[in-house]
Formats: C-alpha cells, structure tokens, sequence
C-alpha cells in the first residue's frame, strides 16, 4: 500500500507507478507567470540559474500528494523566496521539485522491488535536456531519453502488432525503442542535491507530522 501497483499486459509483469502530474505544472508555469516565453526559453532560464545562492523549494502538490505520502489536502508550495531570487530560479526549482518527488517514488519501489539501474524519461518533459540532467543528478542514476516521446503510442503500436501477426512477442520489437540522448550524473551536482533532497525530505516530514 505504498505504491500503486498494477497487473502489466504480460504474465509475471507489475507495474510501480509513482509521482505522474509534471508536465502540466510547467504549463501552468508557462501559462500563468510567462506567457511570452517559450518553452526553449524557460529551459535556458532554468540553465542560467545553476548555482545561484539561496535556491527554492517548490513542492508540485497541484491536485494533492500522491504516492509515496497520499495527502489529499496537500498543496503546492514554493517556499524560500527573497529579493535576490530570480525569474530563472523560479523555474529551475519547478524542474528540481518534480525531481525530488521522482527521488522519493524511487526510494520506495527500490525497498518492495529491486535496485533500478537506469531512468528513461518520456513524454514532453523528455525534450528537455536541462530537466533530464537534473533528474539524473537528483536521483544519482544514469537518465536517457528516448527518440520517440510519446512511448504509451509505441507501447499500443507493438500490442496492436502483436495481435496482427507482425510480432511473436513484445521483446520482438525492442529495436523500435531507441536512447535519443543519455545523461549521466555528475558528482558534484550529486552531492549538493542529496544536501538539498535532505532539506526537502524535512519539509515533507513535518508536513506528515501536521497531518
């Protein structure tokens, strides 16, 4: 009960499904605080802002807290702001907020099943190359992001080609699925994030404890 987890499509599979709500907090990021910018733009922001003093802290609750705390009440907060924090920033903390909570859904799928080697990245955050490496550093793990984004399209397109004859099995078409760019953790930014994941980690305990 402290992931979800479901039956996958084949025998012997399970599916850990953790934190989901990312991409639609950078568009209401985009749409409410910088409409004029593109999504390029808030990626070079967010690049810009590395290793400014006195960072951040977002917490994307949006719609609650979902796994790995279950808060239904909870809600997002930005916290530690001051005059000398920058647009930049701002979007940058989206970024590590997100990660943080892939962080914690991490740690608790590797406590009920087994140590994850790699992160592959999908969907509109994918075409980020500053959030990709941030995941990376934040969870202290390789990160690749495949050359097609949208992969529950590949997924449905190999079981329709399983049902038409055109694969035996899903393994038949792993060739289809390939690595667009990988990012690898960099030491210091891995060691100044498991600092910051810390301060994190308490915000969140005290949350549980208010609760």
């Amino acid at each position: 009960m402290r992931m979800p987890c479901f039956t996958d499509l084949l025998p012997g599979r399970w599916v850990l499904e953790g934190y989901s709500m990312c991409c639609s907090i950078l568009d209401w990021l985009r749409q409410t605080f910088f409409p004029d910018r593109s999504y390029e733009d808030l990626n070079r922001m967010a690049a810009e802002a590395q290793g400014r003093p006195n960072p951040p802290y977002f917490l994307p609750f949006f719609s609650g807290a979902p796994a790995p705390f279950f808060d239904p009440d909870a809600r997002g907060e930005l916290k530690g702001l001051d005059l000398s924090t920058t647009p930049g920033q701002i979007v940058r903390g989206f970024f590590e907020g997100i990660a943080y909570m892939i962080r914690a859904n991490l740690e608790i799928m590797e406590e009920i099943s087994r140590p994850v080697r790699e992160l592959r990245i999908f969907g509109g955050g994918s075409r980020s190359d500053v959030w990709c490496g941030i995941i990376s550093d934040v969870v202290g793990r390789p990160v690749s992001a495949l050359t097609i984004s949208e992969s529950a399209a590949v997924g449905a397109a190999i079981l329709a080609g399983m049902g038409t004859g055109v694969y035996a099995r899903p393994e038949d078409a792993s060739e289809k699925i390939r690595v667009r760019t990988a990012y690898e953790p960099r030491g210091e930014s891995v060691r100044r994030y498991g600092t910051e994941y810390a301060k994190v980690k308490a915000l969140l305990d005290r949350r549980q404890r208010r609760r």
